[in-house]
């Protein structure tokens, strides 16, 4: 089995997912069950002290509940802020912060200030995505009904699960989202294959988090393994792990070769160059450049590495409401890593 998933699904996620299922229809991919599941066992926001959880606008290393806003002007290596502030465009990256928790984002799946965070996010997308879709000629009549389609998913979903799923149906056509924590409630971890820190007691009432203790007896506390040994994990149980990207995949071999030399663990490793026959950056730059034109202002050189690096970054970061308003070729590369 493959097994795929994300803390925020419409991020990319599902893409992956659909390249795996093109692959194997298309190009004799050797045909494999994939499972797609939320990472609910994660925390809800990154955890940054602050008495509630909000929605934040800046790049950053990590995030749990965010999403990248394609073709933006601001990415973490370059801002065009005259340009981004022209055209609407928002920051590239959108993100929930919050204090520290023993919370998961299970637990958070119907609370209404996190959901209200997370609509808040995709509404800004869906508006820029539609406005970039306007400026680079797609049909106004399809990109209106886009437009309608998200927003009334938006308002309708009630948990985060609803909201994931209707958006994958409409965008990939895809809704059967699963859950990572449902792996280890019908197959729990029956022996602690490493030490205590790395893994985690879920509770199954109310889906908070708490340390691993021996001692513990409740039938009701689960055992769910810690970031860097979730991949370990999968390998004891034959599953194949795909990502796009995963900073801690060194991380991961080390406590391999410490613990259980012994385990293979195997990978795909799924990356995209996202292509158009015209790069929208190009026609968003031109309408920038006109719009000032007719106001009668002067534009800056904006210089040539800049548009490239943006251009550059985008393309190897497609997302599932970007693909869905844009279009483009996604071209697909898939690298089976063994370790």
């Amino acid at each position: 089995m493959i097994v795929l998933g994300d803390q925020f699904p419409i991020g990319g996620g599902l893409l992956r997912r659909q390249a795996l299922i093109q692959a194997m229809e298309k190009w004799s991919f050797p045909k494999e069950e994939i499972r797609y599941d939320w990472h609910d066992v994660d925390a809800p926001w990154r955890q940054e002290g602050y008495k509630e959880a909000r929605v934040i606008r800046k790049w950053t290393d990590y995030w749990s509940l965010g999403l990248r806003h394609p073709m933006s002007f601001r990415t973490p290596e370059v801002v065009l802020e005259q340009v981004r502030a022209t055209l609407g465009s928002p920051n590239g990256l959108s993100y929930l912060i919050g204090p520290k928790t023993d919370t998961t984002l299970r637990a958070e799946d119907k609370n209404e200030k996190v959901l209200n965070g997370v609509k808040e996010m995709v509404k800004e997308d869906v508006l820029w995505m539609s406005e970039a879709a306007k400026i680079t000629g797609k049909n106004i009549k399809e990109r209106e009904r886009k437009e309608r389609e998200m927003m009334e998913i938006v308002k309708k979903s009630r948990t985060l699960t609803e909201l994931f799923r209707l958006a994958g149906e409409i965008c990939v056509g895809f809704r059967e989202l699963k859950s990572t924590l449902e792996i280890y409630q019908s197959e729990p971890i029956k022996k602690i294959f490493l030490p205590n820190d790395y893994f985690w007691l879920i509770s199954g009432n109310d889906f908070q988090r708490q340390k691993l203790n021996r001692q513990t007896t409740n039938n009701s506390l689960i055992i769910i393994p810690k970031g860097i040994a979730l991949f370990l994990d999968f390998a004891i149980r034959g599953f194949t792990t795909g990502f796009t990207g995963c900073g801690y995949l060194d991380e991961t071999r080390e406590l391999r070769d410490r613990y259980l030399s012994e385990i293979k663990m195997k990978f795909l490793k799924i990356t995209f160059d996202w292509t158009f026959p015209e790069n929208p950056i190009d026609i968003l730059l031109a309408e920038f450049r006109e719009r000032k034109r007719k106001r009668g202002k002067e534009t800056a050189e904006i210089a040539e590495e800049d548009v490239r690096a943006i251009k550059d970054f985008w393309r190897t970061r497609p997302t599932e409401l970007g693909y869905f308003f844009l279009g483009g070729e996604l071209n697909p590369k898939i690298e089976e890593i063994i370790l």
